[in-house]
């Protein structure tokens, strides 16, 4: 008989089963068997109907077991059908031909056509899960490279804010006027740097750089009148050469906690003396030497 469609239970009906593993041949191998059959298996029990609702099966054959089944012929009113499975076992079944559960190997064959089909879409969903998490992968991966290409670049800037800001963009050229003649010149102090180049030390109260403007402490001096300043000694020597005006291109420090660090003394640039400031000498004449002397020997006879 053909169970009810809302029971998981496909086809149930009485069958014979052969006994090949018998120690003892009999006349009949031929064991009539109650079967159950469903979409998880083939339940096989003893005798010829369940006697109980919640009854063991004497043996069951989940569906993921069976390999093939298949008719093997009609003899004597009976249909032969023989049942393999996956570890090579081979069962033997015959059913009357005039009962209604002659339909046996038609169920079976579309349960195991839709137990591969279930595997397939699990298989598939599987796969497109595993697609689809690469793919995720691949563009949180990208989204990480930008991400690091964007940080990189801040970093970039902050570091060339530290050094000095080494965008050529940020460089601007300033004109100082060369007040050789009273001493000033143009009103700045300069200081080489560990890395060779020259920065501006100090803007002179009331000089040229004050006046004009445009330079800060801290500002690195690239060239002066289109020669590249390579040392402070460079940049002496261009000052003290130039006309009425001097023709500086400087690169902004804009980073306030960048200081200078220093290699020798910082040098100025008044009129055309530009070393360091040395120790004045007092010159004495022999006559102011000679009161000195007497006013000593004074001092002296007074004491005593």
């Amino acid at each position: 008989m053909v169970a009810n469609s809302q029971d998981s239970i496909i086809c149930t009906g009485v069958v014979q089963k052969k006994s090949v593993k018998r120690r003892i041949p009999l006349s009949n191998p031929w064991k009539t068997k109650y079967c159950e059959f469903s979409q998880d298996g083939l339940r096989i029990y003893q005798g010829k109907m369940k006697r109980e609702a919640n009854a063991p099966a004497q043996r069951t054959v989940p569906i993921c077991h069976i390999k093939s089944v298949r008719t093997s012929c009609e003899d004597a009113g009976y249909c032969y059908w023989e049942l393999g499975t996956q570890q090579g076992e081979e069962m033997y079944f015959r059913s009357k031909l005039t009962s209604p559960s002659t339909a046996w190997v038609a169920h079976i064959q579309i349960q195991i056509i839709n137990y591969k089909n279930r595997q397939d879409i699990l298989r598939y969903r599987q796969h497109n899960h595993s697609v689809a998490a690469a793919e995720n992968a691949i563009e949180h991966l990208r989204w990480a490279s930008i991400n690091a290409t964007r940080n990189r670049a801040r970093y970039n800037t902050i570091c060339d804010d530290i050094i000095g800001n080494n965008n050529p963009k940020a460089e601007k050229t300033v004109i100082l006027p060369n007040h050789r003649n009273n001493g000033i010149g143009i009103g700045i102090t300069v200081i080489p740097l560990s890395d060779g180049s020259v920065a501006v030390n100090r803007v002179i109260q009331g000089g040229s750089a004050m006046l004009v403007g445009g330079i800060k402490p801290r500002d690195h001096i690239i060239s002066a009148n289109g020669l590249q300043v390579s040392s402070v000694q460079m940049l002496s020597e261009v000052v003290r050469n130039s006309g009425e005006s001097v023709t500086l291109v400087v690169r902004p420090c804009n980073n306030k906690l960048h200081h200078l660090h220093t290699t020798t003394r910082s040098q100025s640039f008044h009129g055309n003396h530009h070393s360091p400031r040395k120790q004045r000498s007092i010159k004495i004449d022999q006559e102011t030497k000679t009161i000195f002397e007497k006013g000593c020997e004074k001092k002296s006879s007074l004491r005593r």
